[in-house]
């Protein structure tokens, strides 16, 4: 005859298990408490190659041409820049002191930087950076060996 105190806990025994195994599955799959998150927001990137040259494309509008710097170092190129105010796309007068009230708000605003390994040494000081319709385009012509400068951008 079974005795069913003994079948009690043995599923008891066996739950306690499961939850145990549940609870350290959990504790394993959760972020680790302190995690580094990246800059506000990371602007889309295009990076090509052709013969001669490598084209970085990088879509940035509502960055003003004097929140915007571009640096090379051998092979890598660090960009970096601005796009000011919670609202930056806001086209009114931002002194106004009417009271706003956000319904929807995905512009992201804040500093960023990207850092881009570039596939070829480029020559840094035939480097072309245009900035025209929310877009900054650096044209970098490709060198056997890679230099370091800082890159002047232009609007068209």
């Amino acid at each position: 005859m079974r005795d069913p105190r003994r079948d009690l806990f043995g599923d008891l025994d066996a739950m306690q298990q499961e939850m145990e195994r549940f609870l350290d599955y959990v504790a394993r799959s959760k972020r680790p408490p302190m995690v580094f998150y990246p800059p506000a927001w990371q602007p889309p990137i295009d990076v090509l190659e052709t013969e001669t040259e490598v084209v970085v494309l990088m879509e940035i509008a509502g960055v003003r041409i004097d929140d915007l710097d571009a640096q090379l170092d051998g092979a890598m190129l660090v960009l970096r820049g601005r796009r000011t105010g919670p609202a930056c796309g806001k086209l009114s007068d931002p002194k106004s002191e009417k009271k706003e009230i956000y319904h929807v708000m995905e512009i992201k605003s804040g500093e960023f930087e990207r850092s881009i390994k570039l596939p070829a040494a480029v020559d840094p000081e035939r480097t072309i950076a245009v900035y025209h319709d929310g877009i900054l385009q650096l044209t970098l012509p490709k060198v056997r060996e890679a230099k370091s400068a800082h890159v002047k951008i232009r609007t068209t």
